[in-house]
């Protein structure tokens, strides 16, 4: 039976890190067990190779330090799932919010409040090393929205493929392109960029199998961008709102997937409390709006398609809810099969 992880924000009955069994037929998702107490851990990374977990502990000042957040290292017990802390390292930026796994040896955290990535060295038995570089987005504010992009705030960090690695960076309405030029160090270094327009506030991602394509969902002004990216560059294929038509409720965009197939896409939208479908073109790219779905909860921040692609794992962060949805494989369309209660969920993933 796969398990789930789940954590979230720990200032509304949350404690850290829990653990669920997932039933492949049936959708359930039980147990729920505190696997890891620890702080704010609003997202974490899986690298399955060391059997460890990262947690980035989305707060501003740790260990004495302002204007920085932590990552805390666990080693994953293969035989109950339980996670047994290893080390705490600072981000030297503050929020962290999201990270990625880079060739099962380095790890790169964006940092929201920071606007920048922090990458680190995993070490044999799981351990995250001191900070080895930090990229800051000094790119000027876009300033389309004022409140939220007064400074660079980068809101994510992917791998392409293991030479390219891309983050969004809401302030500075840029998605920024880095190369991964040598193998043996963490150190990635700036190519290019994409421009969107002032005001979109990109947010995350999803990527192709293949590599060559790029979905990015915009925060503030609730779109999907559909881009090419070819040598280290990106370029624009299609873009549509991710609103329902004629609703134009105060909305931000959340989070963004791919099935394992590429042949669905979703996106969840906050404060209309919905989920987008689209079917994805495979020869061009370019998406096809299949509706619209309630998320049965309240601000859908984060959510993950199961490794079968037959399920949609959702949180609800303001109704301490996880809603489980089943995806017609024909259709591509939703249907909420179960809720359970969890405090403040920000971040699902299966270990596969």
């Amino acid at each position: 039976m796969p398990s789930v992880y789940v954590s979230g924000y720990t200032d509304a009955g949350g404690q850290g890190i829990y653990l669920y069994d997932f039933d492949n037929a049936s959708g359930n998702l039980t147990g729920g067990r505190l696997v890891a107490k620890t702080q704010q851990p609003s997202y974490f990374v899986i690298n399955e190779a060391t059997e460890s977990l990262y947690a980035l502990l989305e707060v501003t000042e740790y260990n004495n330090m302002s204007n920085t957040g932590a990552v805390q290292a666990f080693h994953r017990d293969p035989k109950d799932g339980s996670l047994t802390a290893l080390n705490t390292v600072a981000t030297e930026g503050g929020a962290p919010c999201h990270g990625v796994s880079d060739r099962n040896k380095y790890l790169h955290v964006a940092n929201y409040m920071g606007g920048s990535v922090s990458s680190f060295a995993i070490e044999d038995q799981g351990r995250i090393s001191p900070l080895v570089s930090l990229y800051k987005h000094n790119d000027s504010a876009s300033g389309g929205v004022p409140d939220r992009q007064e400074a660079p705030h980068a809101h994510s960090i992917d791998m392409i493929d293991p030479d390219w690695a891309i983050s969004c960076d809401l302030g500075t309405d840029l998605a920024v392109v880095y190369k991964h030029t040598n193998k043996d160090n963490a150190i990635l270094e700036r190519c290019s960029e994409f421009q969107f327009p002032k005001g979109a506030g990109p947010r995350h991602v999803a990527i192709t199998k293949d590599q060559q394509r790029v979905y990015v969902l915009t925060e503030l002004s609730v779109e999907v961008y559909a881009l090419e990216f070819k040598d280290g560059v990106l370029s624009k294929i299609d873009h549509q709102s991710a609103r329902p038509e004629g609703n134009m409720d105060f909305a931000t965009g959340a989070e963004i997937a791919l099935t394992p197939d590429n042949r669905f896409l979703y996106a969840s939208l906050r404060e209309i409390d919905q989920i987008v479908m689209y079917k994805v073109d495979s020869a061009s790219g370019k998406l096809t709006l299949i509706g619209h779905v309630p998320c049965g909860g309240v601000h859908p921040r984060q959510f993950v398609i199961d490794p079968s692609g037959q399920y949609l794992l959702l949180g609800n962060m303001n109704s301490n809810t996880i809603v489980v949805f089943s995806i017609d494989q024909t259709t591509g369309h939703l249907s909420a099969l179960h809720t359970i209660d969890h405090p403040q969920p920000t971040c699902i993933q299966f270990w596969k």
